[in-house]
């Protein structure tokens, strides 16, 4: 016999449907059920390699599933990194953790937090104002300098307080003992001092 079927719910909830015969025949069924909410999952995407720059880094962006919540980010420090956990990116060089997580909806289930590293590597400092003197081959790699290091390429509002030369003597070097020209000089030793010392790495 005919049967009258109202339209059935979409969305997560408890539910009764009701059965009624129609035409010469009287009488309804009823059941009820439930709908229970589906899964969400969620995956922090980008890259997970940084350089400072003086402003705040990090992942930001995210594959999700499921839910139609915003995800939610948290940072904290990870191995010899100290930074408290913080909705906050970092700025500083170091190690990193970000944290997504993605709350559940009238639908959907909240998503199991993910995680994923990533690293702020140091700025590098650049040396100027100085050319080497030619030498007569004598075996070691030992260099001579012509003129004053000055450094540069402090980045953002960084000055040369925040990070400069720690005072301890530099080494210049050539690249090997043989004989040639234009051979490149490297600068190595001399430290860095200032607030900011640590976001900045030897020279170039």
């Amino acid at each position: 016999f005919p049967v009258t079927i109202r339209r059935a719910p979409s969305a997560a909830g408890d539910y009764r449907v009701t059965a009624t015969a129609a035409g010469n025949y009287g009488g309804f069924k009823q059941q009820e059920f439930n709908i229970t909410k589906a899964s969400s999952t969620i995956s922090v995407t980008g890259t997970n390699n940084f350089t400072y720059n003086g402003s705040p880094q990090g992942p930001t962006t995210v594959n999700k599933v499921g839910s139609t919540a915003e995800p939610i980010f948290s940072y904290t420090g990870v191995s010899s990194t100290t930074y408290p956990t913080s909705t906050n990116r970092p700025t500083n060089a170091g190690d990193y953790r970000v944290v997504a997580s993605l709350a559940g909806d009238g639908n959907h289930e909240a998503a199991t937090p993910a995680s994923f590293d990533f690293t702020i590597g140091k700025a590098t400092l650049l040396v100027g104002g100085i050319t080497g003197k030619n030498k007569v081959y004598n075996g070691n790699r030992a260099a001579d300098i012509n003129g004053v290091i000055t450094l540069s390429g402090w980045v953002g509002s960084d000055t040369s307080s925040d990070a400069n030369h720690g005072g301890a003597a530099f080494v210049f070097e050539f690249d090997d003992a043989n004989v040639g020209e234009d051979k490149k000089i490297t600068v190595s030793g001399g430290g860095l001092l200032g607030a900011k010392a640590a976001t900045y790495r030897d020279w170039e």
